[in-house]
C-alpha cells in the first residue's frame, strides 16, 4: 500500500487493518499513515492495538468508534464504553493512566500532559468520573480545563475595624522570607506527623499501600491489593486511622464539581471523632463558605484584588539546609521536576544539572532513584503534584492538611501513580478572608499555606530518624506566587492604615 511506502513505515505492514483506521483517524498522525516523531507514531499503534483490545470485552466495537471519530462534534453521538480495570488504568507500552486520558490523548489532543486538563461534559452519563463499571472513553464527551478556567476570586476587603498594626521587623521578615524560600520556620513546627496514603481511581480501600520504607528507602512491595491510581478531588473524606502522632491514609472518592466527579468513603476517627470543618486545628476551613459581601462605607474599606502571577510558582531544590542550582519559575501549567540531566526546559526542572561540591553520599544515593520524579500541574484554579517515579514522594503542605483535617505539619507519603492536591485558590481565598477579619497577625500565619515542600525517597517526621525536612538529602520547596502576592498586597496595606479595635 502507498501508506506504507517510507521504509520506517514497513514495521506496520502487517498490522491488523482496524488499527490503520484507527490510527489514520488520530491527532498527530498524517492521513497517509505518517508522524513526524516516530515514537509518537509508536506509541499511537500501541494505543490503538490497547483501545481494540478493551472494546472486544464491551458492547461496542472499534467499529462504533470510528463513526464516532468521523462524526466528531459535529452532532451528539453516544457513549463508548470499556470496562473498568481493578486499578481504573490502562497500559499502552510503559505508559499507565486513566482510559479517557490515553484515549483522548490519542484521537483529540497529543500535547495531553495530564488527565486533570480534561473534564467530561454533563451529557455524559458514563464519564470517568462517575466511579461507574464501564467508563466512556468517547473522546467527544470531555472537553479542556483551561489553566484559568475557574472563577474569578472576591477580592479581600480591609475595614478600618479589621486592620492591626504590623511591626516593621514582621513585615521585613516576611518579604525576606518570601524571597529566600524556607518559609515554615522549623523551629516554630512541633513534630511532624506522618501519613500513608494510597489512592484508588475505583474508590475501594487498601489497607496496605504497597511500598515500604526500610533504613529510609523505598521498597517496592508486590501489593496484596491493586497497584494504587489517583488522589480523589476536593471533597475526600479518607479513611483515617490514628495512632499516636501517626496516620495511615487510604483510599476515598471525589467530590461534585471536581474533575473526578462524585462519590462516598467511610471514615474511622479513634481519637475523639471527626472534627467539623470550623474547629479545624489552624483555623482554615476544609471547603470555602459561600462569599457574601457586606455593606460597608466605601470610605471605610480597601478592596484587594486576586491577579495571576506570569508564573505561577517558584522551585528552589535543597540538599539538606543547602539550597543548590538556580530558582525555577514555572509559566507553563504542567511541569515536572526530574532526577534527568538533560538541558531544563520550561516544562521540566532537571535536578540532574545541579552541581554541588559539598554533596554527601546520601544525596548522590537519592538522585540516582529520582528519575521521572513529580509532576505539578496548576489547572481550574488548584494545584496537584503527582509522583511519576518509581519510588514515592513526601509532601507537607498546610492546605492538604487543613482540607483533609490531618494536623497542620503532617507530612503525606504518596505512593508512585499516586497524586495530591496541595492547593486551592478559593480554599485559600476564604481562609484569608476570615484572617483578615482576625488581624494582621493571622495574615502573616498564613505564609506556610503558599509553601509546600516536598522530598525525593527520604520522609521525615516522627516515625523518620528525620524530624525536619532541611534533614531530608533531597528536597524541593515550592512557593505559589500569585497568592503570596496577594498576602504581600494585604500585609502592606495592613500596615499602613490605622489599628484597629479587632486586632489581636
Amino acid at each position: 500500500m502507498q501508506m506504507f511506502g517510507d521504509t520506517r513505515m514497513n514495521k506496520y505492514l502487517f498490522v491488523p487493518a482496524g488499527v490503520r483506521r484507527l490510527v489514520s483517524l488520530s491527532a498527530g498522525v498524517q492521513p497517509d499513515g505518517t508522524s513526524k516523531a516516530d515514537d509518537h507514531l509508536d506509541w499511537s499503534y500501541k494505543c490503538a492495538k490497547s483501545v481494540i483490545r478493551k472494546l472486544r470485552d464491551s458492547r461496542h466495537s472499534a467499529k462504533d468508534l470510528e463513526n464516532v471519530l468521523k462524526l466528531g462534534a459535529a452532532q451528539e453521538t453516544e457513549c463508548i464504553c470499556v470496562a473498568r480495570s481493578l486499578d481504573g488504568r490502562v497500559q499502552v507500552g510503559d505508559e499507565k493512566g486513566p482510559p479517557h486520558f490515553m484515549y483522548c490523548r490519542l484521537f483529540r489532543w497529543p500535547d495531553l500532559k495530564t488527565y486533570h486538563e480534561l473534564r467530561a461534559l454533563n451529557c455524559c452519563p458514563n464519564a470517568f468520573h462517575l466511579k461507574k463499571e464501564h467508563v466512556c472513553i468517547n473522546p467527544y464527551h470531555y472537553t479542556l480545563v483551561t489553566p484559568t478556567g475557574f472563577a474569578a476570586l472576591p477580592p479581600v476587603i480591609i475595614s478600618r475595624n479589621a486592620q492591626g498594626d504590623v511591626d516593621s521587623r514582621q513585615l521585613a521578615e516576611f518579604n525576606s522570607t518570601a524571597a529566600m524560600g524556607l518559609a515554615m520556620d522549623e523551629t516554630e513546627i512541633p513534630e511532624n506527623q506522618s501519613t500513608d496514603y494510597s489512592g484508588d481511581m475505583a474508590g475501594s480501600c487498601f489497607s496496605p499501600t504497597g511500598s515500604a520504607v526500610t533504613s529510609g528507602y523505598a521498597t517496592s512491595i508486590p501489593p496484596e491489593t491493586p497497584p494504587p491510581g489517583y488522589h480523589p478531588d476536593e471533597d475526600l473524606k479518607s479513611p483515617i486511622s490514628v495512632t499516636g502522632s501517626t496516620a495511615s491514609v487510604y483510599a476515598g472518592s471525589a467530590g461534585p464539581g471536581s474533575p473526578f466527579g462524585s462519590g462516598g468513603s467511610v471514615a474511622s476517627f479513634p481519637q475523639g471523632g471527626p472534627r467539623s470543618a470550623a474547629s479545624s486545628t489552624d483555623g482554615f476551613r476544609s471547603s470555602p463558605l459561600p462569599y457574601t459581601p457586606r455593606a460597608v462605607d466605601s470610605d471605610e474599606t480597601t478592596s484587594i484584588h486576586y491577579q495571576d502571577s506570569p508564573h505561577w510558582c517558584e522551585i528552589r531544590y535543597y540538599e539538606m539546609a543547602q539550597r543548590v542550582g538556580h530558582i525555577f519559575a514555572a509559566t507553563i501549567p504542567s511541569i515536572t521536576v526530574n532526577g534527568f540531566t538533560q538541558d531544563t526546559a520550561k516544562d521540566m526542572f532537571t535536578l540532574g544539572l545541579c552541581t554541588n561540591p559539598n554533596r554527601t553520599t546520601d544525596a548522590e544515593n537519592v538522585r540516582r532513584h529520582i528519575k521521572r520524579g513529580v509532576r505539578l500541574t496548576y489547572i481550574g484554579g488548584e494545584v496537584f503534584a503527582e509522583c511519576i517515579s518509581d519510588s514515592p514522594i513526601f509532601i507537607q503542605s498546610a492546605s492538604s492538611n487543613a482540607r483533609y483535617k490531618w494536623n497542620k505539619t503532617t507530612v503525606c507519603k504518596v505512593p508512585p501513580g499516586c497524586h495530591l492536591k496541595i492547593f486551592n485558590n478559593e480554599e485559600f481565598a476564604a481562609a484569608l478572608r476570615d484572617a483578615v477579619s482576625k488581624g494582621v497577625q493571622s495574615v502573616h500565619e498564613l505564609l506556610r499555606l503558599v509553601n509546600i515542600r516536598i522530598s525525593f525517597i527520604k520522609g521525615w517526621g516522627v516515625v523518620y530518624s528525620r524530624k525536619k525536612a532541611t534533614q531530608c538529602p533531597c528536597w524541593i520547596e515550592i512557593q505559589l506566587t500569585g497568592p503570596l502576592q496577594w498576602l504581600d498586597k494585604v500585609m502592606v496595606k495592613m500596615s499602613a492604615l490605622p489599628p484597629g479595635s479587632s486586632r489581636t
